[in-house]
């Protein structure tokens, strides 16, 4: 028994939204605390991105707006129970995954400290909840092979004196000023013997200046990092590398050389610009470039890209690297410190599943075999874990009738790849993924056919296209001659409305499958008498059956909604309501270029466009074309 499949021309962008709960394919992930700064011009950069993408796939499908389907055969697939794939050969490479993490930012940092520091000679304490002061605070920590630890502008905790105490410090060097790190922090400080150093500037410019210049009078002049001072990620990204090799941090704003910058250029001559033109512009490049004798910039579409790029360009003293949040900062000042003194760099992720599969990917392209997560599960969560967990482990991925249970350490697209689809056709078959690049562990995705029918409401699953009524034509021929007259009726109605008889015969026989081998459709015989693929809307009576639409160069199988007719003159009726009143509005004309009085011959309307938007088939308009000459139908013209 053979089933019939339909093949798209045209979806409404509305009811492709109804029957497949059509997903928002980029959404972003922003975690942060609303006390946290955020990086917003790489915010607003990613959320650009996102937002251009879904609109352009939204446009896409508005123009998939003809309810008109063409028919193509496939026979019925045989039920598939059991599928099995591996993503990787088989090695079950072991790797070490650990997190260090604590109930707040605070305890955290403190946690960091255990973790490198059995004591310390000096400690760095910085505001927890302000980063512009820390930012330029690590190469200096690293200098002095010191922790850095957070306080709040409230004061100092007693979990943080008991870890200066563990550290057996004498000297504490305070970066920002009282709005930052309080006076009473210094006042307890000292009460308890320390040595306080406070390095403080008028804002958070003058004071990147002022550790710039601590650390040039400890270690000379050497190559400074430009960075944006109003954003984070940047920063975070050259924190562990310019920690390393003890080389400071400057903060400008994106579209100005800041005059601190300014003043120190005539003591560094050698720069490196961390970030793309929307956080340092080319004009603030040129601006630097003018003043020394070398300047460079390592940029990237966004944070993400930056922080591998600056991860390549110097490179990896160990096989074990830090992983940290790209979206919230406190965490990863105070362990890129700790990576500076370790000689590795911190990989910047976040919970977005897209960006954790390209960090993970990142890592296990270079056989990195340690991982350390800086902070708790709010910050990077239990699927950040698992991935880096299970990065070498190969994943067998069998399904259940077309169900596919999501494991850990999968992502979307492996999903798709291992079951030979490609991620949009996966995204078409579940609809109630509301965000692909957020699925979890225990998500069910329909893999296969039988899986999307088996996913329906047992309403839906009853309209399910299954008839096998026989064909009343034996061939094109006999239907042609049927059709022929009532096409003539048809077209010819409405006056300065009428169609070509020849257009609307050779769209039925190529719609409904009569002159090919496979025989009339079975969504053109009884009970559904639809000839030409239309789509159902509102109330309309409907079936459910396969289709295939041709979008951004790949043929997407999905199933949709098509309109059940009473009889073969409703459906040609319908058909010609169409050409003459548009996709479905009844005012916009769409298919003027369709009507006689508009054009010369049927052939001027496949050449001008006449039905243009009514099949994404690239090959349709020509098989047209061919049956109208094959036939010779313009004799009914």
């Amino acid at each position: 028994m053979k089933k019939m499949t339909i093949r798209k021309s045209l979806i409404y962008a509305s009811s492709m939204l109804l029957l497949l709960n059509m997903t928002n394919t980029n959404s972003l992930s922003v975690q942060a605390t609303a006390s946290e700064d955020q990086d917003s011009i790489h915010i607003e950069e990613e959320l650009k991105e996102g937002f251009a993408y879904e609109a352009e796939l939204i446009d896409e499908l508005a123009n998939f707006g003809n309810p008109l389907m063409h028919l193509h055969e496939e026979t019925e697939s045989k039920a598939v129970n059991v599928f099995s794939t591996s993503s990787t050969k088989a090695n079950n490479q072991t790797v070490d995954v650990e997190r260090v993490d604590g109930r707040n930012r605070l305890r955290v940092a403190e946690n960091i400290s255990r973790r490198g520091w059995s004591s310390s000679h000096t400690v760095v304490i910085a505001n927890g909840f302000k980063f512009t002061d820390a930012l330029s605070g690590t190469p200096l920590a690293a200098h002095y092979n010191a922790p850095l630890l957070l306080v709040n502008e409230n004061g100092i905790s007693t979990e943080t004196l008991a870890e200066i105490a563990r550290l057996q410090a004498k000297n504490i060097i305070i970066l920002g000023g009282p709005k930052s790190v309080p006076e009473s922090v210094v006042t307890t400080l000292q009460s308890r013997g320390l040595n306080v150093q406070r390095i403080a500037g008028q804002n958070r410019y003058d004071t990147s200046r002022k550790i710039a210049e601590e650390l040039i009078s400890l270690r000379g002049p050497s190559t400074a990092h430009l960075v944006n001072g109003d954003a984070f990620a940047d920063a975070v990204s050259i924190s562990s590398v310019a920690g390393r090799y003890k080389q400071p941090i400057l903060l400008t704003r994106a579209n100005e050389l800041h005059p601190e910058v300014i003043e120190l250029t005539s003591t560094i001559k050698d720069w490196r610009i961390i970030g793309g033109p929307d956080s340092i512009s080319t004009n603030t490049e040129n601006q630097l470039k003018n003043r020394v004798n070398n300047s460079t910039r390592l940029s990237g579409r966004n944070r993400y890209e930056v922080n591998k790029r600056v991860l390549n360009h110097w490179g990896f003293n160990t096989q074990h690297v830090y992983i940290g949040s790209g979206e919230a900062f406190a965490d990863v000042l105070s362990g890129s410190v700790l990576a500076a003194a370790e000689g590795t760099g911190v990989v910047l992720t976040n919970n977005n599943t897209a960006n954790l599969n390209l960090a993970a990917d990142y890592v296990k392209g270079k056989g990195i075999e340690s991982f350390v997560l800086l902070g708790g599960e709010v910050t990077l969560n239990k699927n950040v874990y698992n991935t880096f967990e299970q990065l070498y482990r190969s994943i067998e991925r069998v399904h259940q009738n077309g169900i596919y249970t999501v494991q850990a350490g999968d992502n979307f697209n492996r999903i798709a790849e291992g079951f030979g689809m490609t991620p949009f056709q996966l995204q078409q078959w579940n609809g109630q993924v509301s965000n692909i690049n957020n699925i979890k562990i225990g998500d069910k995705l329909a893999v296969t056919r039988q899986g999307v029918e088996s996913m329906l409401s047992a309403s839906e699953k009853a309209k399910l296209i299954g008839t096998n009524n026989p064909s009343q034509f034996k061939d094109a021929q006999q239907f042609i001659d049927w059709i022929a007259p009532r096409a003539q009726e048809v077209a010819s109605q409405k006056g300065e409305e009428a169609l070509y008889p020849s257009l609307m015969i050779a769209q039925a026989i190529h719609e409904s499958g009569i002159a090919r081998e496979i025989g009339e459709s079975q969504l053109a015989r009884a009970p559904h008498y639809n000839l030409f693929g239309i789509k159902a809307r509102n109330n309309q009576p409907y079936t459910l059956s396969w289709t295939w639409e041709h979008i951004r160069g790949e043929n997407i199988d999905v199933l949709a909604r098509f309109r059940s007719f009473s009889s073969y003159d409703e459906s040609l009726e319908g058909y010609a309501n169409l050409l003459r009143y548009g996709r479905g509005t009844g005012e916009d004309f769409y298919y003027r270029g369709t009507w006689r009085k508009n054009t010369k011959d049927v052939f001027e309307v496949l050449d001008n466009g006449g039905l243009r938007g009514y099949a994404t088939d690239p090959k349709y308009f020509e098989a047209v074309r061919n049956y109208i000459n094959k036939y010779n139908l313009t004799q009914y013209d």
